[in-house]
């Protein structure tokens, strides 16, 4: 039961802080600028999975893994971004990406 816990929190982490980077308002002129500097970081920083999976993979190295993997913790990630939605821009309901 522990771990479900563990995976649920974690899984709460990394949207919370992918959907921030992504899509909040605090982080539009920072993804403006990055864009201009450098497309390729600018698709990242404003896709949910990419950005989702990275989110993942630094939030394992860092605090906890879920799975003993960051590579996998990073797969996990991605996909949970895709399953709780992220493919769609909760401020005007269009698909992104």
């Amino acid at each position: 039961m522990n771990e479900l816990y563990n995976l649920t929190l974690w899984a709460l982490c990394v949207y919370g802080i992918t959907s921030i980077i992504t899509t909040s308002y605090i982080f539009y002129t920072p993804r403006v600028f990055i864009s201009s500097k450098s497309p390729w970081l600018g698709q990242l920083l404003t896709c949910s999975n990419c950005c989702g999976f990275w989110v993942g993979f630094v939030l394992s190295k860092t605090l906890t893994s879920v799975t003993g993997n960051a590579f996998f913790d990073a797969c996990v990630a991605s996909a949970i971004m895709l399953l709780m939605g992220g493919r769609i821009d909760p401020w005007n309901g269009q698909r992104r990406g």
